[in-house]
C-alpha cells in the first residue's frame, strides 16, 4: 500500500494576502505532497466588476455550479483523485470550499477539513449538515464545540488544533518590555462587538481626554466609532500593526466568540495586557490566569480598563505563546490528524 499524500487545498482572503497573517501559513510549516491552490478562484468570487458580460457570466456560473465562478481548480482536485491511490484533501477554508461537487471529486479518498465558523453557522445551512456527515475528520478552532459537530457527524472525527502565529515576527524584544505607552488597542472585524466596544471607548475619553485609543479594522466598520479621537486604521502593514502592539499596554476585544482569533495570539506575543469581554468564558486558547475576560457589560469594562496597570508587559503571557502557537507547533498537530 502507498504511504498517504498529503493535498493542501485552499487560498488566501485578500486582506492576508503577503501580510503575516491567515491560516495559509501552515503550508509554510506543513510539508504537503500536492498544493490545490484556489487563489485565482476566490480573487475573481470576490471580484465586484459591475459590466454587463461580468453579470450574465456570474449569473450563467451560479445556476450551474451555484457560486460566480466556475471552480476549475477542481479538476486539479479530480486529476489527483485518480492518478494517485492513497490521498489525504486538508481544506484549509472548509466553508469557502467544500459542496457536493468537491466531495464527488474526490472520490474514496480522505479529506480533512479545518473550519473556522462556530457551529450555529452550519445549523442555519442544512446541505452543511450533510457535507459534516461525509467529511472523513474535522478540525475546529474552538474545543468547546466538539460535541457538538460530533452529534451531528455521529463519530468521533472531531479535532481541536488552535490557529497559529508568526511567533519569530510578532515577539515583544527585550527593549520593549518597559516602552508600553498607556494606549489600548482594538484589532479585528470577525465576531466583534462593534456597538460595546464604541461605548466604552466614549466613557474612557470623556473621563480621561489624554487616553490613547487605536482601533484596525475595515473601512466599513469605523462608522461604529463616534468619537473623532478613537484613532481608526485600516490597510496598515505588518510591521505598524507590529509596533502598535509592542507599544499598547492593553488589547481590549469585545468578542462573541473566540473562534479562530488572530489577534489574541498577536497580541499576546508582543506582551500586552489581555481584556477581552464576552458571554462565552472558554476560550480555548489561553489559561485564564494570563487574561482577564470580563461580562460583556458597559460599566464592567470601562471600570477596569480605567484600573489595569499601564505600565508593564506582560512577559508570562508573551513567552507562553511564542512557546506553543509558533506554525511549526501547529502543523505537528494537525500532521497527526492528516495520518491518524
Amino acid at each position: 500500500m502507498e504511504y498517504l499524500k498529503l493535498v493542501y487545498v485552499g487560498f488566501a482572503f485578500p486582506h492576508h494576502e503577503n501580510t503575516m497573517g491567515g491560516y495559509h501559513h501552515i503550508a509554510s510549516s506543513l510539508k504537503y505532497d500536492y498544493c490545490v491552490d484556489c487563489q485565482t478562484l476566490y480573487n475573481q468570487f470576490s471580484a465586484k466588476s459591475s459590466s454587463v458580460l461580468a453579470k450574465m457570466i456570474r449569473g450563467i456560473n451560479r445556476i450551474l455550479w451555484g457560486q460566480h465562478i466556475a471552480p476549475w481548480y477542481l479538476l486539479r482536485v479530480l486529476w489527483l483523485s485518480i492518478t494517485n491511490k492513497n490521498l489525504c484533501f486538508h481544506v484549509i477554508y472548509g466553508e469557502n470550499l467544500i459542496d457536493d461537487l468537491f466531495l464527488r471529486c474526490v472520490g474514496r479518498h480522505k479529506v480533512v477539513c479545518t473550519l473556522h465558523q462556530p457551529f450555529e453557522w452550519f445549523k442555519k445551512r442544512p446541505f452543511w449538515l450533510n457535507y459534516l456527515k461525509r467529511i472523513d475528520h474535522i478540525i475546529l478552532m474552538s474545543e468547546d464545540e466538539i460535541v457538538l459537530f460530533e452529534e451531528v457527524t455521529e463519530r468521533k472525527n472531531v479535532s481541536f488544533v488552535p490557529h497559529g502565529i508568526r511567533c519569530d515576527f510578532y515577539r515583544l524584544p527585550l527593549s520593549y518590555e518597559t516602552k508600553k505607552d498607556g494606549s489600548i488597542l482594538m484589532v479585528g472585524n470577525w465576531l466583534r462587538n462593534f456597538e460595546l466596544a464604541n461605548e466604552v471607548f466614549c466613557k474612557l475619553l470623556e473621563k480621561n481626554p489624554n487616553q490613547i485609543i487605536n482601533v484596525i479594522c475595515s473601512k466599513e466598520n469605523h462608522k461604529f466609532f463616534t468619537n473623532r479621537n478613537i484613532h481608526c486604521f485600516c490597510g496598515i502593514s505588518d510591521v505598524e500593526l507590529r509596533e502598535l502592539y509592542w507599544k499598547s499596554n492593553v488589547v481590549f476585544l469585545p468578542l462573541l466568540r473566540f473562534t479562530a482569533n488572530n489577534a489574541l495570539l498577536e497580541a499576546s506575543a508582543c506582551g500586552c495586557n489581555i481584556v477581552i469581554a464576552s458571554e462565552q468564558i472558554e476560550n480555548s486558547y489561553l489559561p485564564h490566569e494570563f487574561i482577564t475576560i470580563l461580562e460583556p457589560k458597559f460599566e464592567t469594562c470601562v471600570s477596569y480598563l480605567e484600573s489595569i496597570n499601564k505600565s508593564n508587559a506582560n512577559i508570562t503571557l508573551c513567552n507562553f505563546v511564542t512557546n506553543y502557537y509558533s506554525w511549526k507547533n501547529i502543523a505537528n498537530l494537525t500532521l497527526k490528524i492528516l495520518n491518524s
